[in-house]
């Protein structure tokens, strides 16, 4: 689904150009889970913002199901991560301005679609913020905002759920809630999640892991049977 040509990234240039990725090649099926670890510094949230189209390539391409969309304008990519894409991050990108119910359809009102109730009503109820619906960010806690934003991301029924760092300003029993609710969910939907991490312990629930140093990738096969990309 998602194929990685020779991708090279380089911030700056001259003698301050800084390669944060050189030269990677990788696929990731349609269903697999993958993750994305290294030490800090080593180019790994520059991966997956390259490979979700939030940031270009400086050489290179980016491909999901044969359609080549890193060179793709911008509001055609825009539309495209839309319909395909759910993002979650480290910070929670919540409006300051809306309750949480408001939050989590804010991407629906910018596709002029009307959400799936039923899959809203289970998506909050798995999230445990049933009765947050009306509350603003600034009265959630830090785990029941990252909830919010995962309930935003899903809600949209993405086919591949990018996740950099998502528990990353959460303490260990709210990181375990988020891994649970993102997995369970690329599982029963047949949905593809990608996300990064520093903690090895989440890192063991993937198919595989891709292990970036110095802005190269190798893959490792995990225990549990996946395959490398």
């Amino acid at each position: 689904m998602i194929k990685v040509n020779n991708v090279t990234k380089i911030y700056g240039s001259g003698e301050t150009a800084c390669k944060a990725l050189d030269n990677v090649s990788l696929n990731i099926g349609s269903s697999d889970i993958a993750a994305i670890i290294g030490p800090s510094g080593s180019g790994k949230s520059t991966l997956i913002n390259v490979m979700s189209t939030l940031d270009l390539p400086t050489d290179g391409e980016i491909l999901f199901d044969s359609e080549k969309i890193s060179s793709m304008k911008e509001a055609k990519k825009s539309d495209f991560r839309l319909k395909n894409f759910g993002f979650v991050f480290q910070d929670f990108y919540l409006m300051s301005t809306l309750n949480a119910k408001e939050n989590i359809i804010l991407p629906m009102n910018y596709k002029s679609k009307v959400y799936d109730n039923a899959l809203f009503e289970e998506l909050v109820n798995k999230c445990g913020i049933g009765n947050k619906l009306l509350n603003y960010p600034h009265e959630l806690s830090g785990g029941e905002q990252q909830r919010v934003a995962i309930c935003r991301a899903l809600l949209m029924k993405p086919k591949v759920i990018f996740a950099d760092e998502p528990t990353g300003n959460l303490d260990s029993y709210n990181s375990k809630i988020v891994f649970d609710l993102l997995i369970s969910y690329a599982k029963s939907n047949n949905s593809c999640l990608v996300y990064v991490t520093h903690e090895e312990k989440y890192a063991s629930l993937a198919d595989y892991k891709i292990e970036v140093l110095d802005g190269k990738c190798t893959n490792i096969s995990n225990d549990t049977g996946g395959e490398n990309a």
